[in-house]
């Protein structure tokens, strides 16, 4: 699931960087189905250059399908303001972790080579560290 994972973060990361181009008031989900249908493809062009083995295509959609229904646009803004203060509550360590991935749009493997760090264990570390996140931003909302 590591690969769905990292799609997961792209497509998340490619909506908020995009969030400016969507027009309130038209479809979100053709929208956002957009960006998970080039993102899925970004992945198996880059796969199918590795020749690595990968999960079947329409799992993936599926997945990501999923993962995303509940992301509006409003829900982006909404994110992020929980998501500020659960970064700053982060270890520094973490911290520039998660944002040299995803801030800097760094592959997993040139951060790995960047910090001396082998690839299995950085996601592993990323894994736990947006768990970390989702944790705090689910409490701040349950707050609200």
């Amino acid at each position: 699931m590591r690969d769905a994972d990292d799609v997961i973060q792209e497509v998340n990361l490619v909506a908020w960087k995009k969030r400016k181009s969507y027009s309130p008031g038209t479809n979100f989900q053709a929208w956002i189905h957009t960006i998970i249908r080039y993102e899925v493809l970004r992945y198996w062009r880059d796969v199918r250059r590795s020749k690595e083995f990968a999960y079947p295509e329409d799992f993936l959609i599926m997945l990501l399908e999923e993962s995303t229904v509940e992301i509006t646009n409003e829900g982006l803004d909404q994110r992020y303001a929980h998501l500020k203060p659960c970064l700053s509550a982060l270890k520094d360590e973490d911290r520039l972790l998660i944002l040299q991935r995803y801030a800097r749009s760094m592959s997993v493997g040139k951060l790995s080579e960047k910090i001396k760090r082998n690839p299995n264990s950085l996601r592993v570390s990323l894994h736990r560290i947006r768990s970390v996140l989702r944790r705090c931003m689910g409490k701040r909302r349950a707050q609200n």
